[in-house]
């Protein structure tokens, strides 16, 4: 009995982790990307009972790690993980959403289950289907919850391959500025009954 109330507060967790190159901007203290991996290693820390499953995306979306309570798994998908990643630039939000939905949906030992998606919101064009993925995992009983990340006045692209000396340009030559935008994002947890976390947020 003991054993199966420990059970009950558990919690699986898939975390949806934007690895566009819009996230590595330095609006975010060193950037939005290394920003979130603190996060995401601070929300470990606090609950290192629950199980974690790691996706990352931009214009497509995978599956580092199933869920998993392995902590040094985690650290070194985390700590490996930016946008050569992924390889198709890009944002697009349904598919992460897809891909956690079906993670979580069978996952067994009647955990609850929570989809966390964090990003800069910026650039996804596949609003009506991400909204109906909100709402399919409120009927599957999985908790959305949506967490921003950079600023609204937002911030050049540094070039990986460069090593962040150049930045990201137009076809004009003009600087490229990444705007975090939270309309998404909070229309997502809204539609899921959700929680939205802004990025302004100081304890995510």
């Amino acid at each position: 009995a003991l054993h199966a109330d420990a059970g009950a507060d558990r919690i699986d967790v898939a975390l949806a982790l934007d690895v566009s190159l819009s996230m590595l901007a330095e609006d975010e203290r060193p950037n939005r990307l290394e920003r979130m991996k603190q996060e995401v290693r601070r929300f470990r820390a606090s609950a290192p009972g629950d199980r974690v499953a790691l996706l990352a995306f931009a214009g497509r979306s995978y599956i580092l790690a199933p869920l998993t309570s392995d902590d040094g798994a985690l650290e070194l998908f985390l700590e490996n993980l930016d946008p050569t990643i992924v390889g198709q630039a890009g944002s697009a939000i349904a598919p992460p959403l897809r891909q956690g939905i079906d993670l979580l949906s069978v996952s067994q030992g009647g955990a609850d289950r929570a989809l966390v998606i964090l990003s800069d919101g910026e650039a996804f064009d596949d609003h009506a289907e991400a909204l109906k993925l909100a709402a399919e995992a409120k009927a599957k009983g999985i908790f959305l919850v949506t967490v921003g990340f950079g600023t609204p006045g937002g911030a050049p692209i540094p070039l990986l391959e460069t090593g962040g000396t150049e930045v990201k340009r137009d076809e004009n030559g003009e600087i490229v500025t990444t705007r975090y935008d939270d309309r998404l994002l909070s229309e997502l947890a809204r539609v899921a009954e959700g929680e939205f976390v802004p990025a302004e947020a100081t304890d995510k």
